[in-house]
C-alpha cells in the first residue's frame, strides 16, 4: 500500500497504479551505468574568441566552483564542476530540501557539453547561458555580477568559451 502523499509533495509524485519509482533496480542499474560510462563530450579547438572567454571566465570567479578538471583515476576529467553543493541564493531557491541540501543549495552542474543540456538550471528556467548565468545568487552572485559588468562583446566571449566545451553536435541534432 502507498503510503499517502502530502500536499506539498504532490507535484513530485504521480498518482498512477505503479509504484514509484517506476523503473526496476535493474533498468535503473542499467540506466545509470549507461549514462556513467558516457564519454564527455569532445572541446572545440581554442581559437582567440574561446581564449578571451576562458580568461574572463577565470577572472569572474567561475572556476571558484566550475573548477577545469577533476582528478579521475585516469588523470584528469575536463569537468568544470567541483561537484559540490553551493548555496545559489533565494531567486533559485524551490520549496524542496534534499539529504542535507538546503532549498537553495545544488551541486555544480558540470559545464562539459553545456550547450546541449538546455534549458538551464535545476528547473530549467533559463532558456539561455546568458540567462543561466545572470541567475547565478548566494555563493555565485558576484561572479553573476562580474558577468553582468562585462561588455557585450567581453560577454559573447565567455559565452563562446562556455558553447566550445563540446555537445554543439548534440544540440543541432536536437
Amino acid at each position: 500500500k502507498r503510503p499517502p502523499v502530502s500536499e506539498e509533495h504532490t507535484d513530485t509524485v504521480d498518482v498512477d497504479a505503479a509504484p514509484d519509482p517506476e523503473l526496476s533496480d535493474q533498468d535503473l542499474f542499467d540506466l545509470l551505468s549507461f549514462t556513467m560510462l558516457l564519454a564527455a563530450p569532445a572541446p572545440d579547438p581554442a581559437n582567440e574568441q574561446t581564449e578571451r572567454g576562458r580568461s574572463l571566465f577565470d577572472g569572474a570567479g567561475c572556476e571558484d566552483c566550475h573548477s577545469a578538471s577533476l582528478e579521475g583515476p585516469r588523470g584528469p576529467v575536463p569537468a568544470y564542476t567541483d561537484l559540490l553543493l553551493h548555496d545559489m541564493g533565494e531567486a533559485l531557491a524551490d520549496r524542496f530540501s534534499m539529504e542535507d541540501a538546503g532549498p537553495a543549495e545544488f551541486r555544480t552542474q558540470p559545464l562539459w557539453g553545456i550547450v546541449a543540456a538546455g534549458p538551464y538550471l535545476h528547473d530549467g528556467r533559463a532558456g539561455t547561458l546568458d540567462e543561466a548565468i545572470r541567475w547565478h545568487g548566494g555563493e555565485a552572485e558576484a561572479s553573476a555580477k562580474a558577468y553582468a559588468a562585462l561588455t557585450e562583446t567581453e560577454q559573447q566571449d565567455l559565452l563562446a568559451f562556455l558553447t566550445s566545451l563540446g555537445g554543439a553536435e548534440q544540440a543541432s541534432e536536437g
